[in-house]
């Protein structure tokens, strides 16, 4: 999946906070456990195919973004808000 597990988690991370949403809004509406989530935001563990369409649909991104980082598709509201979050990192 995509270029490698930290990226997806990275990735992962500052679109849910971008978003303004908590661990807990994310892996609810995905159906995973909070252990099973946190791994995935710590790039211990890629997410399920299973799990990665509910998970685009919360987070309101293409898979495109979260596998290979790419912007295009993605509202300019969020892409703004993820240009910030990486320049902060």
């Amino acid at each position: 999946m995509g270029e490698n597990a930290q990226d997806l988690a990275y990735r992962l991370r500052i679109t849910r906070k971008s978003r303004g949403l908590k661990r807990e809004d994310v892996y609810l509406y995905v159906g995973v456990g909070r252990t099973t989530y946190s791994q995935w935001e710590s790039g211990a563990r890629n997410p399920s195919r299973k799990s990665f369409d509910p998970l685009c649909r919360v987070l309101g991104v293409t898979s495109d973004w979260l596998l290979f980082g790419r912007l295009d598709g993605l509202p300019h509201g969020l892409v703004l808000k993820l240009q910030q979050a990486a320049d902060e990192k």
